[in-house]
């Protein structure tokens, strides 16, 4: 969950920043720049929130198995709107 939340990070970075440059491998950063076109203001606030949300539940011994699946629902969910507009 953690290195989700790195990864939306990287991604914003290159959305809003016009010279980002960070310390990633060159296949990691090409696979984020094909992600990053789905992070805007508009989701990621959401995203962050589930995430961080999440992580607060695996801390209280939630079930992993259903914790992960709603959370991947959720965030593919705001991914797809936020890629339409």
């Amino acid at each position: 969950l953690s290195y989700a939340l790195f990864v939306v990070g990287e991604c914003l970075g290159m959305n809003y920043i016009p010279a980002y440059s960070s310390r990633l491998p060159v296949k990691e950063a090409d696979a984020y720049r094909k992600l990053a076109p789905f992070f805007n203001s508009d989701n990621v606030s959401a995203i962050t929130e589930t995430l961080n949300r999440a992580y607060s539940h695996m801390e209280r011994n939630a079930n992993s198995k259903i914790l992960f699946m709603d959370v991947s629902l959720s965030i593919n969910r705001r991914l797809r709107h936020g890629a339409r507009g």
